[in-house]
């Protein structure tokens, strides 16, 4: 009786866990701050300086409509990335993905002067002798706020903008959240991509997102290093700002896809087997 009892309590136990994992694996995979100590990012959770910058990142409570632990700069040029390791990781993206996602939250300070701060990824090269990205040739195109306006920015051999939009009272006012929406074709313009700009104010509350752009704009990937170019390649999150004191950031998303279906099932299916042995050693 027990044993007849144990198998069906068993059997929902383990399809409640699979339900539950099954429901993980479809979340957006966002990096936050919230598990980090107050203080200096850097040295935390895998995070690094680029070159001599990086170590104005701190970690603090938010203010304003994000309350939680974000990530904020001080004065002059920061820039910090962090490597996917056992902690935090996210998908690759497909080098022929014609719609990848990437985004990220940011407070929108009106300073009127020079600063910017801005989210990509990248990826360390073979071809220098450090183990850290040292080199804006080994990041990828990056997207954010650059003296009042929402910007595109290619970064592999100058710094460029190849998209610009003055910020107005009807995109955001001073202290107001906002998150940022970067959706690229990795094969547009044979394979420099193609990126397109989205925002939404979620001080204003926001359900959905407006483009930004009027058209996608050239990314110039190829003028990345040869080994770091494919998108395929980009295993890091960096993030960077210059200028004035600029607002905080929070919820880094680098890729929205989630594992394949064929990868759950396989995954399921392994997890399901040892179950099935054993009901079937037990009935023995």
């Amino acid at each position: 009786m027990a044993r007849r009892l144990l198998l069906p309590g068993l059997s929902f136990l383990f399809a409640l866990c699979m339900w539950g994992f099954a429901a993980g694996v479809q979340a957006e995979i966002v990096y936050t701050f919230e598990n980090l100590d107050d203080g200096q990012l850097v040295g935390q959770d895998g995070w690094l300086q680029y070159s001599t910058y990086g170590t104005g990142w701190t970690v603090q409570t938010g203010t304003g409509t994000d309350s939680t632990k974000v990530a904020w700069p001080a004065t002059g040029t920061q820039v910090a990335s962090r490597t996917n390791d056992t902690n935090f990781s996210f998908v690759a993206h497909n080098d022929s993905d014609q719609a990848a996602v990437m985004q990220f939250d940011l407070q929108y300070v009106d300073y009127g002067g020079n600063y910017s701060y801005y989210f990509g990824l990248g990826a360390d090269s073979i071809n220098d002798t450090d183990t850290v990205i040292s080199s804006i040739n080994e990041r990828s195109p990056a997207f954010g706020i650059f003296q009042n306006q929402f910007a595109i920015l290619d970064l592999a051999s100058t710094v460029t903008y190849p998209f610009e939009l003055a910020i107005t009272s009807a995109h955001a006012t001073n202290g107001d959240w906002i998150r940022l929406r970067h959706v690229i074709d990795f094969t547009a313009n044979s394979g420099d991509g193609g990126g397109r700009l989205f925002y939404q104010n979620l001080t204003r509350g926001d359900t959905t997102f407006t483009e930004l752009t009027t058209s996608a704009v050239n990314l110039r990937i190829k003028d990345m290093l040869d080994d770091v170019e494919a998108p395929s390649t980009w295993d890091s999150m960096v993030i960077v700002k210059g200028g004035e004191v600029g607002g905080q950031i929070d919820n880094l998303m680098p890729n929205s896809a989630v594992p394949e279906p064929s990868s759950l099932a396989l995954l399921l299916m392994g997890l399901a087997l040892p179950l099935l042995r054993w009901r079937r050693r037990m009935a023995d």
